[in-house]
């Protein structure tokens, strides 16, 4: 996905607030953050802006999305399983 976005996204997405609480748990980065502006910039456009009071960011490490067919805690399927 990172790949496509990459090469096939043109636009820009800025952002910027104030850090109102972070937390990391279990791989997993959560930030609030509030008075928040965003800034769209697509090429040929004039660039767009949106402001909102309060968002919340969850980051995930893409190997806990990535099913662990190994068992192995890769989190690459290695296509083994109980027969």
């Amino acid at each position: 996905m990172l790949e496509a976005l990459d090469k096939k996204v043109a636009s820009k997405l800025t952002y910027k607030g104030r850090l109102a609480t972070y937390r990391f748990c279990d791989n997993v980065w959560t930030l609030v953050l509030s008075d928040v502006d965003f800034r769209v910039q697509v090429p040929g456009c004039p660039t767009s802006e949106v402001r909102s009071s309060k968002i919340k960011v969850v980051c995930v490490d893409e190997k806990l999305l990535v099913p662990d067919d190994a068992g192995d805690g890769t989190g690459e399927g290695g296509g083994g399983g109980v027969v």
